[in-house]
């Protein structure tokens, strides 16, 4: 249950990370937050990031399992 807990918590961390990486640089680049919200809350952002995010954490798993 500990090692499961330990792979999901990753897992996690790896999506988000993945997920808002865009928005983030974008909002440093411009030194604007309100990219950073407009892009987050963005109905295509957020479709084409999950899907993204989903298919770098699949392919991550494995990796993941190996340093737990």
């Amino acid at each position: 249950m500990k090692k499961f807990l330990s792979i999901l918590w990753k897992a996690a961390v790896v999506f988000t990370s993945i997920f808002i990486l865009p928005a983030v640089i974008a909002c440093i680049i411009t030194f604007d937050l309100n990219v950073y919200m407009s892009w987050i809350t963005s109905p295509f952002y957020c479709a084409i990031m999950f899907i993204t995010s989903m298919i770098a954490t699949g392919a991550m798993v494995d990796n993941l399992e190996e340093i737990s």
